[in-house]
C-alpha cells in the first residue's frame, strides 16, 4: 500500500505516524504500540503491549 486510505485513522507520536484501518482502530484504542528498530534500516518491529 503506497498511501493510507481516506477512512484510515492516523495515530501520531514524536513524529512517528501509524495509519490504522477504521475497523481496527477501536480494537487497539486501549493498547500501547512499542516500536524498535531492528538495526536493519529495512525492518521495524511492532509489538502491542496491553
Amino acid at each position: 500500500m503506497e498511501s493510507p486510505a481516506e477512512s484510515d485513522e492516523k495515530v501520531e507520536d514524536n513524529g512517528a505516524q501509524v495509519f490504522l484501518q477504521d475497523q481496527v482502530a477501536p480494537l487497539l484504542a486501549d493498547k500501547t504500540l512499542d516500536v524498535s528498530n531492528s538495526g536493519d534500516s529495512a525492518k521495524v518491529l511492532f509489538q502491542l503491549v496491553s
